[in-house]
């Protein structure tokens, strides 16, 4: 059978608290270490900003070069347009004056 140790309680509270400090600084290093290997979110951020950018400057330019004609305003078969009457009125069911009073 296995034998218990008993340490006193003073011993015990030592122990467990060297064990607790060794078990926060190999994660405090492990944590460290992997921070320290992976590229920075500001670095990437940056790259994909600047290819973001280099695609809307080329959107820019070829917006640029597009010329839109505009004689056709002038055209009699534009000048010949007349404006609609605007939609018809619907009737529909008007509510209460006051929609928060009580139901009574």
């Amino acid at each position: 059978m296995a034998k218990t140790i008993i340490m006193p309680s003073g011993k015990r509270a030592n122990l467990f608290t060297i064990i607790l400090v060794i078990i926060v600084l190999v994660s405090g290093y492990v944590w460290y270490s992997y921070l320290k290997n992976r590229p920075s979110a500001a670095v990437t951020s940056r790259q994909q900003s600047t290819e973001a950018g280099k695609e809307f400057v080329g959107l820019l330019k070829t917006l640029a070069a597009v010329r839109i004609d505009t004689s056709f305003f002038s055209s009699p078969g534009f000048q010949s347009l007349k404006a609609g009457a605007g939609l018809p009125q619907t009737p529909s069911a008007r509510g209460r004056n006051n929609p928060f009073s009580s139901l009574r």
